[in-house]
């Protein structure tokens, strides 16, 4: 809906920049554009949206830009932010210093978005629904649940409790599971985890307004069982493995990021729970939140991918393809600190309060360079510590419960001294919808929210000389720092409302009593919060054993990682631990499936499933394992080679080795195992020598979510000679069957001759739905795709 001041002349429809007939239509290239008189100087317009009709942008329009000009509606918005940005007041002499926490304090305040109409109208998931509750949307949740919103509950409780509330409608009204990433009402599934419930969870702990608790109960739980909502762009959930075992098994990519974010989130739960008096809950989410534990590596203090079988995967540390596999954004230095909630057995598993400390000092210290490509979100280094990305954004704060807190003083004063400015380039990366900037607000006030649900804050230093936190109901926080300077960045001691305070922590109560808090600033680390007793932990024995359980038997699995082999093969099966029965290309196998006591002959395309069974643990998961007869395996050495054509790939080896590795990529590119470009792509194998093919077969991603489209053909040739080859088979595709994450697998019949050279060509498909049919908003892996890939995968093999 659109008011102007002024009659136009004109108005053209337009499709794609293009005139075309008619006064209306939709679609996502329709627009209008208008032409005034050449004398007509000046236009107001007003414009009214609305997400869910035509009808509601004009009720908003009736309800909130009738009868109001331009200047009317800017001083009002103007007086809405005079409000928001004064709910924190500074006292800053350096200027430069005031426009970085006053921006930062905007960037906090920009979303989420109101979303629905004065009707209450308001559109979730492609339906339109009424609901009497405003209703918000753009929940960068995996970002934001680590500041944004907990800032939101000490400026301004209402609000974020009208927030939360509409996140919980999403499952009580509209029937859904709560999004993990939702754009305008789409749950875009970008991210891990589901990260959404310790908002919630720290909403219903805080005791928000207009957050009914056992609706907001029902929802969280709801999501740590879901098996189904997958990441776009980080493979499977995995909670499969998760549910089983207590962590996500490596086979799915990321599994060591999401399986202690899922920790972490039940966790939050279960306080929840603890709270509404659901024990059975309460103990049952308690024990999910220690998964992690299993994959701690005692001999170098990191957490590590573990597969189902029991084993820890291989994994290069010093090269970003392999940390790029197994944690968000390639960070194993932020995932093997991210037990925030469980940090009393972080502690003890290495060795104590001093052994921690220095254990995350080495990090922030640690220069070694990392070979391959790094991930466009890892940036701000302090040694491995990456700021520019969330996972990590507690760590500087976790050396308070290590007691060190001059440590993480210094930490944090470097972070905010060298990672924002007030230059258009004063992030160190995205923002993620103020997750950074948050970060920035509350660590110059002094305090963090290390987990939110606990109700502490951990202290850091103020960064300035004062500041005034406005409360509800008229109250006030200050707090005050004598003798700061840039060399007097270490706490030397600290008194509330004139009482000595002697921890490294704040209570949530003690923050919204309201009081002043002071502190006295000195050049070097103090006793200040040092005691075993001052930290948020309390005092305990740093040193006691951790109970590390194993939760189900360990899976069987084939010490041969290559399924293929050349005329027959005998399969070996082995597990630690349990009796392993498996079945041959039916279902999963039973406790009455063949019992496995010697290796499994084959001789041609094989499905072997096979478990492991123990009268105490239980049943493991599931080995499935597709053999396949390839006249791969029977090349001479140093073959086959392969050749790509083109150039620019997108992910995946750049030589194009891994089409023909054997390795079968999943319903996700974030797996790691498929190879993609932009355009056409055509792989030439060469055997070494002849050899006769009857199938190819090819695998490819349809995958429109993140702009990968299925190819529209694919071509055989093959040959002695290179430069003389010809077709012998190809399979059109067909046409494009609308939004899907798939995989397809096709077989190409071959002409069954001898050739030394197979040359695949797959050509490039439809072209990418718009953004707006796609609903391609993502972050993480790379920026949103406006380009098609067509990747292939696993070129020749006889049938």
């Amino acid at each position: 809906m659109a008011r102007f001041s002024q009659p136009f002349e004109r108005a053209q429809l337009t499709e794609a920049d293009r005139p075309v007939a008619g006064r209306q239509g939709t679609g996502a290239a329709r627009r209008t554009y208008v032409r005034f008189a050449r004398d007509i100087a000046r236009v107001e317009v007003a414009v009214a949206l609305s997400h869910a009709s035509a009808a509601g942008a004009l009720a908003n329009f009736r309800a909130e830009a009738e009868g109001r000009d331009f200047d009317t509606v800017r001083r009002a918005a103007q007086d809405a932010w005079r409000r928001r940005l004064s709910a924190i007041r500074i006292d800053e002499a350096d200027p430069a210093r005031k426009r970085v926490f006053y921006t930062a304090s905007y960037h906090a305040a920009i979303a989420p978005n109101l979303v629905s109409d004065v009707t209450g109208d308001y559109r979730v998931e492609g339906r339109v629904l009424r609901s009497e509750i405003p209703q918000f949307s753009n929940f960068s949740n995996w970002d934001t649940y680590r500041a944004v919103h907990p800032l939101l509950t000490i400026v301004d409780p209402d609000m974020a409790g009208g927030i939360v509330a509409s996140m919980v409608s999403r499952h009580r009204d509209a029937g859904l599971l709560l999004p993990s990433w939702e754009a305008v009402g789409h749950d875009n599934r970008v991210m891990i985890g589901y990260p959404i419930v310790s908002i919630i969870a720290d909403a219903v702990i805080k005791g928000l307004p207009g957050v009914d608790p056992n609706s907001a109960y029902a929802a969280i739980r709801a999501s740590a069982f879901d098996r189904t909502r997958h990441s776009n762009v980080y493979d499977l959930n995995g909670m499969d493995g998760y549910l089983r075992y207590g962590f996500v098994p490596a086979d799915v990519a990321s599994s060591v990021s999401k399986t202690t974010e899922q920790n972490y989130e039940d966790w939050a739960i279960g306080q929840v729970a603890a709270k509404l008096g659901r024990t059975h809950d309460a103990a049952l989410f308690a024990g999910r939140a220690t998964g992690w534990r299993q994959l701690y590596d005692p001999a170098g203090g990191w957490l590590l991918p573990r597969l189902a079988d029991g084993r820890f995967a291989p994994m290069r540390r010093d090269d970003w393809g392999d940390l790029n596999r197994h944690y968000v954004s390639g960070n194993i230095w932020a995932y093997s600190a991210y037990t925030p909630h469980d940090m009393a057995a972080a502690i003890r598993l290495h060795g104590g309060r001093a052994a921690y400390g220095d254990w995350l000092d080495a990090i922030f210290r640690d220069a070694t360079p990392i070979g391959g490509e790094q991930h466009v979100d890892l940036s701000g280094f302090v040694g491995r510590y990456g700021h520019g990305d969330e996972p990590g954004h507690q760590m500087p704060y976790l050396f308070n419960l290590a007691g060190q807190p001059g440590r993480t003083q210094y930490y944090v004063n470097r972070v905010l001294r060298d990672m924002y400015s007030d230059r258009p380039d004063g992030l160190v990366n995205n923002d993620d919808l103020g997750q950074m900037s948050a970060w920035y607000v509350f660590s110059t006030l002094g305090f963090y929210p290390v987990a939110p649900g606990d109700l502490t804050y951990q202290i850091g230093a103020p960064y300035h000389r004062r500041a005034t936190v406005t409360l509800p109901g008229g109250r006030a926080f200050v707090v005050e720092a004598d003798g700061l300077s840039p060399r007097n960045i270490h706490v030397q001691s600290a008194t509330l409302d004139g009482r000595p305070l002697t921890v490294s922590y704040l209570t949530h109560a003690q923050l919204l009593a309201g009081g002043t808090l002071r502190f006295v600033m000195g050049a070097t680390p103090s006793r200040w919060g040092t005691g075993a007793a001052d930290s948020s932990l309390g005092a305990f024995d740093d040193r006691a054993p951790v109970a590390v359980a194993q939760r189900a038997p360990w899976a069987p699995y084939d010490p041969v990682d290559d399924p293929r082999f050349a005329a027959t093969r005998d399969v070996t099966l082995r597990a630690d631990g349990g009796t392993i029965r498996y079945t041959r290309g039916a279902g999963a196998p039973a406790p009455g499936s063949t019992r496995y006591g010697a290796p499994v002959r084959i001789d041609r395309d094989t499905v072997l499933r096979a478990a492991a069974f123990d009268p105490a643990l239980g049943r493991s998961t599931t080995l499935a394992r597709h053999y396949v007869r390839s006249m791969l395996k029977g090349a001479p050495a140093g073959f086959p080679r392969i050749a790509i054509a083109e150039d620019g790939i997108g992910y995946g080896a750049k030589d194009g080795a891994m089409l023909i590795d054997g390795i079968v990529g999943g319903p996700a590119y974030g797996d790691k195992r498929w190879t993609g470009r932009v355009g056409d792509i055509t792989a030439t194998i060469d055997l070494g020598s002849a050899k006769p093919a009857r199938t190819l077969t090819i695998g490819y991603l349809d995958d429109a979510m993140n702009g990968i489209m299925p190819p529209r053909r694919i071509e055989v040739l093959a040959g002695d000679d290179p430069d003389r080859l010809v077709p012998v088979g190809h399979r059109d595709i067909g046409p494009w069957g609308g939004v899907a994450q798939k995989v397809e697998r096709i077989a190409i019949p071959l002409p069954g001759r001898a050739y030394r050279h197979y040359r695949i060509r797959g050509s490039r498909g439809a072209t990418c739905p718009p953004p707006s049919s796609r609903r391609a908003a993502r972050r993480g892996c790379s920026s949103t795709r406006s380009t098609c890939n067509d990747p292939c995968h696993h070129p020749p093999r006889t049938g």
